[in-house]
């Protein structure tokens, strides 16, 4: 399991900016939706993180434990949609990618 995209070991040997730069011709080039399908979690934990405040806490009480369950939830659920994409299409993509630049 990688938890960064800096970890790929076909991409160890370069610098910072090559990674990245390769990561992003990468999901260029296989046409990855990614920054969509992060703008739709991103909007999903939102979404979830209102309507669990409103329902779970309707009188805003600030110290409330049950207020910040939402928001600590939904940046779990980022994180492991982070890593999800990192260890599945985005890894994918590196070495699709590399592997149409040896030949």
């Amino acid at each position: 399991m990688y938890w960064s995209i800096h970890q790929y070991p076909s991409l160890a040997a370069r610098r910072r900016a090559a990674r990245q730069d390769i990561v992003r011709a990468a999901l260029k080039q296989n046409r990855s939706g990614f920054g969509f399908r992060l703008l739709v979690v991103f909007a999903a934990v939102v979404a979830g993180a209102i309507g669990a405040g409103s329902r779970f806490a309707p009188t805003a009480r600030l110290l409330d434990f049950r207020t910040w369950i939402a928001p600590i939830a939904g940046a779990l659920f980022i994180y492991a949609y982070l890593l999800v994409e990192i260890n599945g299409t985005i890894h994918a993509a590196v070495k699709k990618y590399l592997a149409s630049k040896k030949r």
